[in-house]
């Protein structure tokens, strides 16, 4: 049978856990619209280049020049800011996943040591 302080210790483990784990879905759901945002912004710069490309074609001046550079950089900046997303996401979804293993790993050595805990 565990003695209080390893009971204790027990508690303060899978709170600890539990709260990582809380932080981190709540960085994938943040992350998650973020992206979701971002892709909506692409999605309409790149409806809108068909229609600033044949402007430009039609209309072969300075300032139709400098439309198109800025739609590229435009459209670079959002892929920048999607991939690092999709690589923030990825990295968060990989903690979560280290996490709900170590909250595995400890709910087997919970149950295994005997000592269960009935909370909330």
């Amino acid at each position: 049978m565990a003695t209080s302080l390893e009971a204790s210790t027990q508690l303060e483990n899978t709170g600890q856990i539990e709260l990582e784990c809380q932080l981190v879905q709540e960085q994938l759901i943040t992350l998650t619209t973020a992206r979701s945002e971002l892709l909506r912004e692409f999605e309409q710069l790149i409806s809108g280049s068909a229609r600033l490309l044949l402007q430009i074609q039609e209309d072969a001046s300075p300032a139709s020049e400098r439309k198109l550079h800025k739609y590229e950089a435009q459209k670079r900046l959002l892929e920048e800011r999607l991939t690092s997303l999709e690589t923030e996401l990825r990295e968060k979804a990989e903690k979560l996943a280290e996490l709900d293993s170590k909250a595995g790993d400890y709910l087997l050595k919970v149950s295994s040591s005997g000592c269960f805990y009935r909370g909330r």
